[in-house]
This record gives C-alpha cells, sequence and structure tokens, in this order.
C-alpha cells in the first residue's frame, strides 16, 4: 500500500506563516496608505469676511505655552510682537474684589 509522505518539516510550516503573516500586514499597510493618499484633496474656499480676507498673525497670551516666559507677561507680549505678530490676545479675569488681572485659569489655586 503506498502512503502519502508530507515533505514539509517545521521549519518549512513555521516560514510559511511568517511569509503570509508578511504578506498580509504588507496588504493592510498598503491599502491604509491609499486611503490616507486618496483621502486627502485640498478645496478651494472663497471666504469673504470683514477685514478684506487678510490673515493676521495674533499672539495668544503673548508667546504662548510654548514660550520661555510666562503667559501673559509683558516679556511674552514683548517677544510675540518682536516676531513679527500683528496683535495680542490677553487673558483677564476679574477678581472678587473687582479687580482686573491678566490671568488665564478660572481660578487662582
Amino acid at each position: 500500500m503506498n502512503s502519502i509522505k508530507s515533505t514539509n518539516t517545521g521549519e518549512e510550516f513555521q516560514l510559511g506563516i511568517l511569509f503570509n503573516s508578511f504578506y498580509m500586514y504588507r496588504r493592510i499597510i498598503l491599502v491604509a496608505f491609499s486611503i490616507v493618499l486618496f483621502s486627502c484633496s485640498k478645496e478651494e474656499l472663497d471666504i469673504q469676511n470683514l477685514n478684506g480676507n487678510k490673515i493676521f498673525s495674533i499672539g495668544h497670551s503673548g508667546m504662548g505655552i510654548f514660550s520661555q516666559y510666562p503667559r501673559n507677561s509683558y516679556e511674552s507680549l514683548i517677544k510675540a510682537l518682536n516676531l513679527g505678530a500683528d496683535g495680542l490676545e490677553i487673558d483677564i479675569q476679574l477678581t472678587k474684589d473687582n479687580h482686573l488681572i491678566a490671568f488665564h485659569d478660572e481660578d487662582l489655586s
């Protein structure tokens, strides 16, 4: 009686699984890349606004949170203006005793 002998060893079987999973991951990456590539598009927008369609650079709290100076400080505001900001935005809070202070958070704690 003729018996069927398997010529695949355990190593060949493991390589086959790795080879198939490599192609599976490759397909997943290709599909994901294709989705990202073809879903990105730039639309031409016709914006009409009150400032003549000009764009201004405004410093948030002076130089913002990535500055070497504290937010809303004189140094941060001057640094933003020296770098070419068209304007500044600072955070003003009213205290319980009716004084205005430059402070970002809602409470002093």
